[in-house]
């Protein structure tokens, strides 16, 4: 018995130590570093709300479903609608007409069909759903939308980044 007792205690601290030897590697390596926001991405926390680019929504439930903004801009999106529902998450985005822009949606989720993510300015409509969309802006503001057909079931985070030019900008700052 107390050799059973000894085994175990031995098996449990080598556990312990190799999680806590694990943890110091990773955390030499900056693991578990606190993300910072990519300041060049126009769509972010830190651009929503100032006076060029548009006002945050967040917090938004109906319908079945669940839109909210995250602490560094990410969109988290649940449940399954009830209508075909775009949500406004930021309105007022001022983008120069006749420059070039490029929407990255930045998808955690597997690809799903009846949700997606756009950039709406009248008619023109840039969507970003599982990759990047270059475009060239329109006169007028853009508002960022999420919408979600009747029916669909989502369960999403969107990491959404606008930036100037053709080659698609990151969400976080490297």
């Amino acid at each position: 018995m107390k050799k059973k007792t000894k085994n175990t205690l031995f098996i449990v601290g080598g556990v312990v130590l190799l999680a806590m030897l694990m943890g110091m590697v990773l955390n030499l390596y900056g693991v578990f570093d606190p993300k910072e926001l990519n300041p060049k991405n126009l769509v972010s926390i830190t651009a929503i709300g100032e006076e060029d680019y548009g006002t945050l929504q967040s917090g938004k439930t109906g319908h079945g479903v669940t839109v909210e903004v995250g602490d560094l801009g990410e969109i988290k999106v649940r449940g399954k609608a009830t209508v075909d529902l775009p949500w406004v998450v930021a309105e007022g985005i001022e983008l120069t007409p006749g420059k070039t822009y490029t929407f990255t949606a930045g998808v955690e989720s597997a690809t799903v069909e009846g949700y997606h993510i756009r950039l709406k300015n009248g008619s023109q409509v840039v969507y970003a759903d599982f990759g990047s969309n270059t475009f060239t802006a329109e006169e007028g503001t853009y508002t960022l939308e999420i919408f979600v057909a009747e029916d669909t079931r989502v369960n999403a985070t969107f990491y959404p980044v606008l930036v100037e030019g053709a080659e698609a900008g990151s969400f976080y700052a490297d």
